[in-house]
């Protein structure tokens, strides 16, 4: 089992808890629970003990730089307007009056009475003063309190850890192999079998194969020097050595199977069939 595996498997709860999260440090502690989460699952399935403190390592240094991540999304503005209308001050109040009153006396004097030419100019001089008090008059309305919001993008803490599971899988396959390699070396300096053991399982197995009976019961007995090599002795059944037997009713007295007996020290009961 991966550890890239078992974080997908998680992945739908892992973005759940953390975009719910009331705060950064809940968040966090919640993407903590998964990388415990996924040591438990992994150390379930851990080939080797060597295995798992790595495993361990690996993620212990990862829930230490949590903190350290930064996985920002897309800025958001928002804006929130102090008071209600438009406030107006005294100067732009003055300059608005001033320019309509202008602007409606001029066009009225020109509709009811002869005047010169330049009288034309006061209808542009009264909206230049409107569009003067304009200016103050939104300078004093833009009380606005913007707030600059940074979310983190928790696609992107997925992301970077689904990453940094990939490079622990790696480090763990790394360590399988040469658990493996050093497993084959050891191997080839202290084979299973020795010289010996190995020519008395060829023999047996020969007359296995070979169907002769004969030549595999006296290969059969060749064991029993085999074992003594090894300081381990056969007991035959016998009236002195009845407690080292399991013992059956039989038509005759007889070993069925010897005891084996190391130092003193029983290693194997036998079985014999005792005449009833």
């Amino acid at each position: 089992m991966k550890l890239t595996e078992l974080l997908e498997e998680e992945k739908d709860t892992l973005l759940h808890a953390v975009k719910s999260a009331q705060s950064p440090d809940d968040a966090r502690a919640a993407v903590e629970r998964t990388l415990e989460r996924l040591l438990f699952a992994f150390n379930d399935a851990a080939p080797s003990e060597r295995a798992r403190e790595s495993a361990a390592a690996m993620v212990g240094a990862l829930r230490a730089a949590l903190g350290l991540m930064e996985c920002k999304g897309e800025p958001k503005l928002y804006e929130r307007r102090q008071g209600k209308g438009v406030t107006m001050p005294p100067l732009a109040l003055a300059l608005l009056v001033l320019g309509c009153a202008m602007s409606f006396a001029a066009g009225g004097l020109m509709l009811y009475f002869d005047l010169p030419a330049w009288t034309a100019l006061l209808p542009v001089l009264g909206m230049l003063l409107v569009g003067a008090a304009g200016h103050p008059a939104r300078k004093a309305s833009a009380n606005t309190e913007r707030t600059i919001e940074v979310p983190t993008d928790w696609e992107k803490v997925y992301r970077t850890l689904h990453t940094a599971a990939l490079v622990m899988d790696r480090t763990l396959d790394d360590l399988a192999s040469a658990e493996r390699w050093e497993a084959r070396r050891k191997a080839a300096e202290a084979p299973a079998l020795t010289d010996a053991e190995a020519a008395l399982a060829c023999e047996l197995l020969e007359g296995l194969y070979g169907g002769d009976g004969d030549y595999a019961l006296e290969k059969l007995g060749a064991v029993r020097l085999w074992l003594r090599a090894k300081g381990v002795e056969t007991v035959e059944y016998d009236g002195a050595h009845a407690q080292l037997f399991d013992r059956m009713p039989g038509a005759e007295t007889a070993t069925l199977r010897p005891a084996l007996m190391q130092d003193g020290v029983l290693l194997r009961r036998g079985l014999a069939t005792v005449k009833g």
